[in-house]
């Protein structure tokens, strides 16, 4: 009986060993793609910032012309 309870054991270390793995492989995959997100998040951040300085040039040309000053 304890021979069994030893191959049981075994089997149960090995899954356990494989649940391990693909747990780190999950997170390692994960931290690729979550880097990869950041970084054109951040692309389109400087895109926005740009976009809405000239917007506001353009808005306050307009409104100054508009308005005869």
């Amino acid at each position: 009986m304890s021979d069994e309870v030893q191959r049981s054991l075994g089997r149960i270390e090995g899954a356990l060993g494989e649940v391990k793995d693909l747990i780190e492989r999950h997170f390692d995959d994960d931290n690729s793609r979550f880097s990869a997100i950041h970084d054109r998040l951040g692309r389109i951040e400087k895109k926005t910032w740009a976009a809405g300085g000239v917007i506001s040039l353009v808005v306050a040309y307009l409104t100054t012309k508009l308005s005869g000053h």
